[in-house]
């Protein structure tokens, strides 16, 4: 199969802040990898992974940094900062943007990752996209809380049914159904919405995912050993379609002029 694989590494040594809650205090701030990309499904077209701009200083790779952002003194006085952030900024924004500072600020422990995987039925022509990260948050009715919160902060996302004993919860958004599975053993969190997608679908690729078995090797170990950086890995020959679906015959013999669908 021919790929296109964008790696993009980033790594900054700036300050942001966060009041730190639940399993992470000022002095232990423990960030988890991606978990995502080791269950993406065959037949994946796109990878993206948001770096958590914590998660490149409290998980760094073994560079020659590690040792001076792993010292107690450079983690001490990054959550002095997270925390007066918190309190002197965010904390004093509308209110409606709360929930989502929480949950980006204050629980993310992990990137944001995003996959975009075709659809099983065949009428459905765009992918289903599927995105994952994992909070500090360690309970079904904590997580069900700041699931109310932010879809009652976001006009655009509407919850049909709340989290349940089960962590299954679904959204709809656009009139597409966006199921949420939250796992609070791990603090992981999947969601994954398209047209048509039904809970028979997402349960199955949700088994996928939480196999955890690689059936796609992206190329970025090393780039990025501790894969907490920014990332994109493109899969040109299934997205060409797709991209080009609207365009005039023209349009299409310019783009295939451009061989991309054939970069690997």
């Amino acid at each position: 199969m021919s790929k296109l694989s964008v790696v993009v590494s980033l790594f900054i040594l700036s300050s942001f802040s966060s009041l730190y809650a639940q399993a992470n205090t000022p002095e232990t701030m423990v960030f988890s990898p991606p978990y995502l990309k080791q269950g993406l499904p065959t037949g994946t077209m796109a990878y993206l992974r948001l770096p958590n701009p914590w998660g490149l200083i409290a998980a760094p790779n073994q560079n020659t940094f590690k040792d001076a952002l792993q010292a107690s003194a450079t983690v001490t006085a990054t959550s002095k900062i997270r925390y007066n952030m918190q309190t002197r900024i965010f904390d004093k924004l509308p209110a409606n943007t709360q929930p989502l500072l929480r949950l980006l600020n204050s629980h993310l422990v992990s990137p944001i990752e995003a996959a975009l995987i075709p659809a099983d039925d065949p009428r459905v022509k765009l992918p289903y996209l599927a995105l994952g990260f994992t909070t500090d948050i360690r309970d079904m009715k904590t997580f069900g809380e700041l699931l109310v919160q932010l879809t009652a902060s976001a006009k655009e996302i509407g919850l049909v049914s709340p989290i349940t004993e089960k962590g299954m919860a679904v959204l709809v958004m656009a009139n597409i159904p966006i199921y949420v599975k939250f796992f609070p053993e791990t603090g992981r969190c999947l969601a994954m919405g398209g047209m048509m997608l039904d809970i028979v679908t997402f349960t199955r690729l949700m088994k996928t995912f939480e196999e955890q078995k690689t059936r796609i090797v992206l190329p970025e170990a090393e780039v990025d050993s501790g894969g907490q950086g920014l990332f994109l890995w493109l899969d040109a020959q299934r997205l060409m379609p797709l991209v080009t679906a609207d365009m005039l015959p023209e349009e299409r013999a310019e783009m295939a002029l451009t061989g991309l669908n054939k970069l690997s």
